[in-house]
């Protein structure tokens, strides 16, 4: 049987190696097939693969591929099946189908019980697992097909490889050295390839880079340097020495060692420029890169713009190089105090945003919006600041969600792995004890059947038994040793979750820490006590956000030295989408009261309103932005002591001689609505002791108390009443005891804002 299986592979290697060298390749397609009709089928079989592979139409080469195939399997020439099944997978895109010729070809590989041939059915399902993203079921097979073509050490070396480069991916960078090691051991020993030699050297100075071993890495680049000069073709010599020498500088530049890694940068920028290779673009951007860590940033924006000069057509990598000038016009403006770097740096921030955004690089649009917050910050201008801050947050968030899912599949595909092993390992150990337990159980029952049969052997039988199971002992230990080691390495790979906890606990951190920003812009364009003690006779604010910065703000300005204009607002939404909203109302504040015709208080708010809907392309469209706010605007003529308000949807409280009167509000945000009213002003004769509140909905909506209920206007204005012939520091004092002592153990609902103001003269 086994002679005849010889056979019948010998004759179909062969005859499929015949197909290369048979006088049809010289033939025209056409007369290929006219021989093709009458020939044997083994001639056919070569016809139609020389027609599919000269073919260019895939509809067609398939064609030929599948007519070659039915003939073959019409023959039992397996051989050859199996080889055009391997040749059909390079074409197939369906996951169905690729499964079908994988299982085929390793049933054939079986049948034959030809080990090379199982071994790269074995490869073929690892490459396949591997190019769909199945990682665990990767790794298994490779290694299968290791153990079939452990003599083949070309396949060898490639099955290493990959068995690398999948485990650096999953985060088992330790694994990953193994196998590399194992690549370039093989060939070093047997094959002598100087290019892949360098590139798996390449592949262990990276991994040592991504661990922080830098002199390890250093080390391996240093020897790719050396074993360059065993490459004939000078232009590929010249461009992995280039290329080394950039990755040098690199490590240089992670170790702090910035003259070291300039050195070695320029030497790579000349090396590329011997041979004209393009990647010198990427020298003058690294070039800039330790310019910028040197602080000298009119020689990094010098070689940056030659750089730009040589990536046009390259939209991401311009986008990296505007990215770079713009940080080294920050670092630069940080550095002198420079008003004009800073304007260059947002000026070239927002040139990089053009090329990041269409090629959708949000960890670089991160960067550049940390660049524009800084530089808007530094020149005052603090609502550009903040949008720019916010989209900083949001593409942070994105970056915070990319990283965490990625950790998590990391640490998924790491535990499966060494679960999966761990198992194997344990399965191992099961059945190694089960073995010595039946071993040690059959030799029992002989010594008892030679105690019957022979007694004089009674001693000799009862000593060998007693010497088998001391070494029984003695290898049961050993095991117990080596499940010890299995549970201490779980051991440590709890510590590694542990540290991929830490890292994500460092990106919340950083999250956090721009939203803290965040606030410091708002806070900044509100009114400070200080300036608000000056304008007012007395007054209080008890100002309270749900969360870090606010959708409710307070704001007052003093005009012409006559009016004083006072609000309470509440944006939509609250947090980060409630602060945008909030700055944008500040900021049209500023803008509409110093305009000459606005003469009511009404009019401030329907210009609000009207800029409002412009700035968020309000329409009445379904699904088109509603935001907006509710606010309560006072403004106060200090010479006829005339107090107008007008309000959006949040009433003024008046109370005078301990008589409290509403001022009712239009109910209507100062956004865009189904059903826009005017808005309307009050006027208000103010005398000595008068005392008037502004507040937002969070005070009275708040839920509390003993049944967790609303605590609603009524209750609020029976508040007012209670304490409003107190001192304004004690009220805002009561009030904020009221608001903590109602709220108890329930979770703050929304953002508060209450303003109290008492008039004098």
């Amino acid at each position: 049987m086994r002679l005849k299986t010889f056979f019948i592979i010998t004759i179909s290697f062969l005859c499929f190696n015949y197909l290369k060298a048979t006088p049809l390749d010289s033939l025209s397609s056409d007369s290929i097939l006219q021989i093709a009709k009458s020939a044997p089928d083994t001639v056919k079989i070569n016809a139609y693969l020389i027609i599919a592979e000269r073919t260019y139409n895939l509809d067609s080469s398939l064609l030929f591929y599948n007519k070659a195939l039915k003939i073959a399997q019409k023959i039992n020439a397996d051989t050859t099946v199996f080889y055009i099944y391997s040749t059909l997978l390079q074409f197939s895109e369906d996951e169905k189908q690729a499964r079908q010729y994988l299982a085929k070809q390793l049933k054939i590989a079986h049948k034959l019980k030809a080990d090379t041939l199982i071994g790269l059915a074995y490869l073929n399902i690892a490459d396949w697992y591997q190019n769909n993203g199945f990682n665990i079921e990767a790794i298994e097979f490779y290694k299968k097909a290791a153990l079939h073509l452990i003599d083949k050490k070309n396949h060898l070396e490639n099955i290493y490889n990959m068995l690398g480069l999948i485990n650096k991916k999953i985060g088992n960078l330790d694994t990953a050295l193994v196998y590399y090691q194992k690549a370039l051991n093989i060939n070093e020993k047997y094959i002598h390839d100087p290019i892949l030699s360098i590139v798996l050297m390449n592949n262990i100075a990276l991994v040592h880079k991504q661990q922080g071993n830098y002199e390890t890495s250093l080390e391996y680049f240093y020897k790719i340097i050396k074993n360059t000069s065993n490459i004939e073709d000078e232009h590929v010599r010249v461009e992995f020495q280039a290329r080394t020498y950039l990755n040098i500088a690199l490590t240089l530049n992670l170790m702090g060692r910035h003259e070291e890694a300039l050195t070695n940068v320029l030497t790579a920028k000349e090396l590329f420029q011997k041979i004209h290779s393009p990647n010198i673009v990427y020298a003058f951007r690294n070039i800039a890169q330790t310019y910028i860590d040197l602080e000298k940033y009119d020689l990094a924006i010098a070689n940056l713009d030659t750089a730009l000069e040589m990536s046009k057509g390259n939209p991401r990598l311009m986008g990296n190089i505007y990215y770079l000038m713009a940080k080294a016009e920050l670092e630069k403006g940080k550095k002198l105090n420079n008003y004009t770097a800073y304007q260059e740096a947002i000026r070239l921030g927002h040139k990089a945003l053009e090329y990041l955004t269409t090629t959708k690089s949000i960890y670089l649009q991160n960067k550049v919006y940390a660049i524009l917050y800084q530089a808007y910050a530094a020149i005052g201008n603090y609502r550009l600041a903040f949008e720019n801050a916010l989209n900083y947050i949001k593409t942070n968030e994105i970056l915070f969600n990319q990283e965490k899912t990625k950790a998590i599949q990391e640490m998924e595909a790491k535990y499966q792995a060494e679960k999966k092993q761990q198992e194997i390992e344990k399965q191992k150990l099961i059945i190694e004890k089960q073995n010595i337990e039946v071993k040690r159980q059959r030799m029992q029952r002989n010594a008892l059947i030679a105690i019957v049969l022979l007694m004089a052997l009674l001693a000799y039988v009862a000593f060998r038994s007693y010497q088998q199971k001391k070494r029984d002992n003695m290898i049961i230990q050993q095991k117990n040793k080596e499940l010890e080691q299995a549970y201490e390495e779980i051991r440590v790979q709890r510590d590694q979750l542990q540290v991929q906890k830490d890292k994500i606990q460092y990106l919340l951190t950083q999250l956090q820490d721009s939203i803290h920003y965040a606030e410091r812009i708002q806070s900044a364009a509100m009114p400070t006590r200080e300036v608000l003690a000056q304008w007012f006779d007395e007054y209080f604010i008890f100002f309270r956000p749900r969360d870090i910065v606010s959708g409710d703000f307070y704001w007052a300005k003093l005009i012409q030295e006559r009016y004083l204009a006072f609000t309470v607002a509440d944006c939509t939404g609250h947090g980060v989408p409630g602060a945008f909203v909030s700055m944008l109302g500040i900021s049209l504040l500023n803008e509409i009261t110093q305009r000459r015709d606005i003469k009511t208080a009404a009019q401030v708010l329907e210009e609000m309103r009207k800029s409002i809907k412009e700035s968020l392309k309000q329409t009445q469209d379904f699904g088109d932005s509603k935001d907006g706010m509710d606010i309560a605007f006072c403004v106060y003529d200090k010479e006829t002591h005339i107090l107008q308000f007008a309000g959006a949807n949040n009433p003024l409280y008046f109370i005078r001689n301990g008589e409290l009167t509403v001022y009712p509000a239009v109910k209507n945000p100062v956004a865009i609505y189904i059903r826009e009213k005017k808005f309307e002003t009050h006027e208000i004769k103010i005398e000595p002791g008068d005392t008037v509140y502004l507040s937002s909905d969070g005070f009275y909506d708040q839920p509390g108390g003993p049944e967790g209920k609303k605590y609603l206007r009524k209750r609020f204005k029976e508040l007012l009443l209670h304490i409003w012939q107190r001192p304004m520091q004690e009220q805002e004092k009561l009030i904020e005891q009221e608001f903590d002592t109602w709220k108890n153990d329930h979770k703050q609902l929304d953002d508060v804002c209450v303003m109290g103001v008492r008039f004098l003269n």
